[in-house]
């Protein structure tokens, strides 16, 4: 299942990217879509910005993921590569309950306009689980995107509020 997410922003990117990182986004995200994130590591690799967290979800995941999963709450691993000079971001998630049976990857970038810049989310979600892999594809797919829309409607409100 391919994921696309597109926005623009009356700011320049790097402002962007250090609202997205901020506290006050992560608070926000957390209190509305109860995901508790916890770097785990964090290092710089030939002017790479590699941050890798954990991710625990409160909220119960659609039926059919939570079956598939073995769990109604999720838990993943994210990895992010940032580079800063590019305005590109290489993510990558791992649900550990389901190894290599789910690959969910993808880039953000932002590219500067002549008012601010324009954000461009892309992904790819694939479920490799006989019969019901499109299903929970579908279902992953559906609470990424409607996260992803709101994370940009957060730090447009925080932006607004200076």
């Amino acid at each position: 299942m391919k994921l696309k997410v597109e926005s623009t922003f009356d700011v320049a990117p790097e402002v962007v990217w250090a609202t997205f990182d901020s506290e006050a986004f992560h608070a926000q995200l957390a209190a509305e879509t109860g995901m508790k994130r916890t770097v785990v590591e964090e290092r710089e690799e030939d002017g790479i910005h590699i941050q890798t967290t954990e991710v625990r979800r409160s909220k119960n995941l659609p039926r059919i993921a939570a079956k598939v999963l073995g769990s109604s709450q999720l838990t993943y691993i994210q990895t992010n590569r940032f580079d800063a000079a590019k305005n590109r971001l290489d993510w990558r998630v791992e649900i550990p309950a389901m190894g290599d049976r789910l690959q969910v990857s993808g880039v953000t970038s932002l590219k500067p306009t002549p008012t601010g810049c324009q954000r461009v989310l892309e992904g790819d979600i694939t479920v490799r689980v006989r019969m019901v892999g499109a299903a929970v594809e579908k279902a992953i797919g559906g609470e990424f995107q409607k996260t992803a829309v709101r994370a940009v409607e957060i730090v447009k409100e925080i932006l607004r509020a200076g």
